[in-house]
């Protein structure tokens, strides 16, 4: 599963899934590595809710900034912008509805310490949503519904190419 495989390659303890029902209520739910294997059972027992996901770990089972440990990735809530032609070309993307996207840049060697200063230029950039760059951020789990919308589009990984970059040429 993508997204097990992405987080297996990060640095955290707890790594976080969140679900907003019908009613707008979040909740986070938090896996250890050991428990990856949980997670397909938990997405068809949760089909009902919009799910997302947290790209990077924590280090306890709270999605906070404080708690948040330094991932050796770069993501951003694209929106319109269409990530065919950006440079550099994430190396994974997600659409999250017709026409909307999320971008995933993974890193070569280790994370940089002003983290959240790159990935908020990256997201500048590449013209992508102004507040979608943080460290509490949740992006669109794929393979699940969107249920913002009337059709509930399905969120499908569009590409993951593997390229790695060094934070030298972000």
């Amino acid at each position: 599963m993508l997204i097990t495989d992405l987080w297996a390659n990060q640095p955290g303890k707890f790594f976080c899934i969140s679900t907003k029902d019908g009613a707008d209520r979040w909740k986070d739910h938090f896996f250890t590595p050991d428990e990856f294997g949980t997670i397909r059972q938990f997405l068809k027992d949760n089909s009902d809710k919009n799910i997302y996901f947290c790209p990077h770990g924590f280090n306890r089972r709270v999605r906070q900034k404080g708690e948040a440990v330094i991932p050796n990735l770069l993501y951003a809530d694209l929106d319109f912008a269409d990530p065919k032609g950006f440079k550099p070309k994430p190396t994974i993307v997600i659409e999250s509805s017709p026409g909307r996207f999320v971008g995933i840049w993974i890193l070569k060697g280790k994370p940089p310490e002003d983290w959240e200063a790159l990935n908020r230029r990256l997201t500048y950039h590449v013209g992508a949503d102004h507040g979608g760059w943080d460290l509490t951020q949740v992006l669109r789990f794929p393979g699940t519904k969107n249920y913002k919308y009337s059709s509930q589009p399905k969120v499908r990984v569009l590409w993951d190419d593997g390229k790695e970059y060094l934070v030298s040429s972000i």
